[in-house]
């Protein structure tokens, strides 16, 4: 069932959020420091993981489940964060 016209998006269903606010994507300085507030998010995750875990909310398992999967997206944002300017569109003359 197709979402009522006041809720679908302007930009169209294949635009990723990051790309409807792209003023903000040009510089390499925001782009880090978005990288780097993700990544203090993961590792916050990460403590909660194990205190779920250390109180009996979750079985060794799932917490290496878990684990695992925050140690991916870890190497996911730093590769992003390496790689900085090639997320970020190049400066446009007028920009300069």
């Amino acid at each position: 069932m197709p979402l009522p016209a006041k809720y679908e998006d302007p930009h169209g269903p294949s635009v990723r959020p990051w790309q409807r606010h792209g003023a903000k994507r040009r510089y390499p300085a925001h782009f880090l420091s978005k990288m780097t507030d993700a990544n203090a998010e993961l590792q916050e995750s990460q403590h909660w993981i194990d205190t779920a875990y250390a109180s009996g909310y979750l079985s060794g398992e799932s917490k290496e489940s878990f684990i695992l999967l925050s140690q991916e997206i870890g190497k996911m944002i730093g590769g992003m964060m390496a790689k900085q300017e090639s997320f970020c569109r190049p400066s446009s003359p007028a920009e300069k």
